[in-house]
């Protein structure tokens, strides 16, 4: 019953949150000392009474199976333990022969809880590792699946969501947010002049500079191929209107270097209020519809379109 307690001392730490890490290192110590008194003095009265070695084994055998120690740590704790039975042992007032036979069986004893104890950490040890890896792994597709990996900008599903969320606060809170989709003007040409490679780059470097130049409340997010949208968080349409004009001239005055080369690009933008009665993919057409406008009049411009 004692060592069921002592036990359970020592596990309950590790799954309730009211202790802290130093908390339940202290109690888990704690317990691993009462354990090996315990034991130490039960074997001690053992060896008085029948020269048996059990309990000693016994303890060993808990400390190994219930309890995860590295081996750096193990090594040397299971040494002393089997040097306090040893010590415990010559007080008993054994023989000398009945005194070797003893140390003999509390050295396997020992050995055979130090040998648990390292499989115990082995296997703790590889468990870890492959929580690990599922929870990279888990990461990885959560990365993938909201994430475009050539620029790593949100893609089209994360938007979605984000939109979707906006919509449902602006239906509570009355507050309004502005769309602004981007578009790059005449980009074949500049994987027909340098490359796709040379394009890919230009694409990152555009993506860098859009995320770099807008507020952390704002998102912006790759939605095809050389086509961006951006979502201004309670922002009405005058200031949506002046952050697409400020990114366009942004973008028209940057050079873009990928190796060699120097590209220079514009870009078309369309802009519109997003409203709370907007649902599913409805959302994007009204600032879509404002872009085909901007490129109908020659492209490098914004136009706006008003909510309805």
């Amino acid at each position: 019953f004692l060592l069921e307690v002592l036990l359970w001392l020592a596990v309950s730490p590790h799954k309730s949150r009211h202790f802290s890490l130093a908390g339940t290192k202290l109690i888990t110590c704690s317990v691993l000392l009462l354990i090996v008194c315990a034991g130490i003095c039960v074997t001690f009265l053992e060896q008085l009474l029948a020269r048996g070695v059990m309990p000693f084994l016994i303890t060993n055998v808990l400390l190994g199976t219930f309890f995860i120690i590295r081996p750096r740590v193990a090594i040397p704790f299971f040494t002393a333990v089997y040097l306090l039975f040893g010590l415990a042992a010559q007080f008993a007032g054994l023989s000398s022969q009945a005194l070797t036979v003893s140390r003999l069986h509390g050295l396997f004893a020992a050995g055979m809880g130090l040998s648990l104890s390292l499989i115990t950490w082995r296997n703790f040890y590889l468990a870890s590792l492959q929580k690990e890896k599922i929870k990279e792994q888990k990461d990885l597709l959560e990365q993938m699946a909201y994430h475009d990996p050539l620029t790593d900008l949100p893609n089209r599903r994360f938007l979605d969501e984000i939109v979707k969320k906006d919509l449902a606060l602006a239906k509570r809170s009355g507050h309004r947010s502005c769309l602004l989709v981007l578009d790059i003007d005449d980009f074949k040409n500049v994987n027909d002049s340098y490359g796709h490679p040379v394009g890919d780059l230009v694409l990152r470097k555009l993506a860098f500079l859009l995320k770099t130049n807008i507020r952390d409340t704002d998102t912006v997010a790759r939605v095809g191929g050389e086509e961006f949208v951006i979502l201004l968080a309670n922002t009405g349409l005058k200031e949506g209107l002046q952050v697409a004009e400020e990114l366009r001239l942004l973008i028209q005055e940057h050079i873009f270097q990928v190796e060699e080369f120097l590209v220079k690009l514009t870009v078309s933008l369309g802009v519109a209020l997003l409203t709370p009665d907007e649902t599913g993919l409805s959302y994007y057409e009204q600032a879509d519809r404002a872009l085909y406008r901007a490129k109908a009049l020659g492209k490098n411009r914004v136009k706006i379109i008003e909510a309805s």
